[in-house]
């Protein structure tokens, strides 16, 4: 996007307990978008009730600037779930130091990176990673304290089973779809169809499962969803 362009930029807030989903619509440039703009629609739609604040693309706005103090005032039921998304390659050094610092102070619970995203962010914030080993850049990224404690690195686009990596409290699991023979496609916000399935399933009761066999199994279900649609 060229820098300062208008675009209509959505910010939606679900809540468990309401049947509607609110949202806000922002017409300006997406770097200018600030918490101003819609926290007072958050914290109406989040009162006293338990809910998901999904931000994607975080790092392409302003948002970043005023997290700490914006998250504090939602209600303490919000589960904060952030996908930094791409952003400008000169920039990106400085915007993934801010998102370490941000999750340091407790502003996101779950974190969703690309394997491409996550080796930006580590080497950002000083550790080494070698480029083609997506193994060593998952334990890295796991033995680092710069993660929430729980983080998801959904696949690269590759033929074969759709796969994630799931990181909870260092621990490694990995994750894959059902469709060995998926070939993705080039359809524009194909992968937002990981995350948009991952929030939905994440809104399910699954009380009797464990805390991990519960990311798992949105993992799953969330791989599985992102090969039928893309």
């Amino acid at each position: 996007m060229v820098p300062g362009a208008r675009a209509g930029t959505s910010v939606h807030a679900q809540s468990v307990d309401l049947g509607s989903s609110p949202t806000y619509t922002y017409l300006g440039s997406v770097e200018q978008l600030r918490w101003g703009d819609v926290l007072v629609k958050m914290q109406k739609a989040f009162r006293g009730h338990v809910g998901i604040l999904y931000l994607g693309g975080v790092l392409r706005t302003d948002l970043i600037g005023d997290m700490p103090d914006a998250i504090r005032q939602l209600s303490p039921g919000v589960l904060v779930v952030i996908d930094p998304g791409r952003t400008d390659p000169e920039l990106g050094t400085e915007k993934y130091t801010q998102l370490a610092r941000l999750l340091r102070l407790g502003c996101g619970d779950i974190l969703i990176m690309s394997p491409t995203e996550m080796r930006l962010f580590l080497k950002a914030n000083g550790l080494d990673v070698p480029e083609a080993d997506d193994g060593a850049m998952l334990a890295a990224a796991a033995d680092s304290e710069l993660l929430p404690r729980v983080t998801i690195i959904r696949g690269q686009k590759a033929s074969g089973y759709p796969k994630a990596a799931l990181i909870l409290d260092g621990r490694i699991s990995l994750q894959q779809g059902d469709d060995s023979h998926w070939t993705p496609g080039a359809k524009i916000g194909g992968l937002q169809a990981f995350n948009a399935a991952l929030i939905r399933e994440l809104m399910r009761e699954r009380s009797r499962l464990t805390l991990e066999d519960r990311l798992s199994a949105a993992t799953r279900n969330a791989l599985i969803y992102w090969s039928s649609q893309d």
